[in-house]
């Protein structure tokens, strides 16, 4: 028997725990029997389980084709507002009459440094506010 004798640290993995091994069987068991006719109560709430969990995914499936139409009315609706904005620009810029548009075509080729060249203008850093 030399050498096919367990020590205390190794026994526990070879010798089974009868009583542990009957309780979790226990309280598993219901599990494990397989009863010719299903109990009524388990399958009326794994059906409305199955129910509700279609539900979601009709919900979901709203949500994606609500968010996708959300996006491309947004989108719609930017590409308006930019081409209403160069429209109105135009039928301004065709209403007015051509010494102001001269004045207005030199104000745009006006830069800072033309107005009054020695003064710098400086930036404050941000550990100044």
């Amino acid at each position: 028997m030399i050498g096919h004798q367990l020590d205390a640290s190794h026994e526990p993995y070879f010798v089974g725990q009868s009583q542990k091994v009957r309780e979790m069987y226990s309280e598993y068991m219901h599990h494990l029997i397989i009863q010719p006719e299903p109990d009524k109560a388990v399958l009326a709430k794994y059906e409305e389980e199955v129910r509700k969990n279609k539900e979601l995914e009709n919900d979901a499936l709203k949500i994606a084709v609500e968010r996708s139409e959300y996006k491309e009315l947004k989108d719609n609706y930017e590409n308006l507002e930019a081409n209403m904005l160069t429209l109105m620009k135009k039928v301004a810029w065709d209403n007015l009459d051509d010494e102001t548009k001269r004045k207005i075509e030199f104000l745009d080729t006006i830069t800072p440094d033309m107005i009054a060249p020695d003064i710098v203008i400086k930036k404050k850093k941000s550990d100044d506010w």
